[in-house]
């Protein structure tokens, strides 16, 4: 039942010259769970849960214990896709 705040950056340098970069906030608030629930998800996601970035598979069982994201959903994913797109179809 708590709230968490993800950070993404990345940053594209060409000759040693960095010509665009983003940060991205994205405030994450987690479902109140009792261990039972916590123990099936655990379980329904198996070892692969401990490379997913905050260890909730937002774009696979994360539903089940992310209550709402506040922000972009890609930035949750480790990447700010949207800003990078946008600076790719500029250049």
């Amino acid at each position: 039942g708590k709230k968490h705040q993800i950070i993404s950056g990345a940053s594209v340098c060409y000759k040693n010259k960095q010509i665009w970069s983003s940060q991205q906030i994205s405030t994450i608030e987690l479902r109140k769970l009792n261990q039972t629930q916590i123990n099936n998800y655990l379980k329904n996601t198996g070892k692969d849960i401990l490379s997913s970035v905050g260890c909730y598979h937002a774009e696979k069982l994360g539903p089940q214990v992310i209550k709402s994201i506040n922000g972009d959903f890609f930035n949750v994913l480790g990447f700010p896709l949207f800003p990078f797109l946008s600076f790719l179809s500029k250049v």
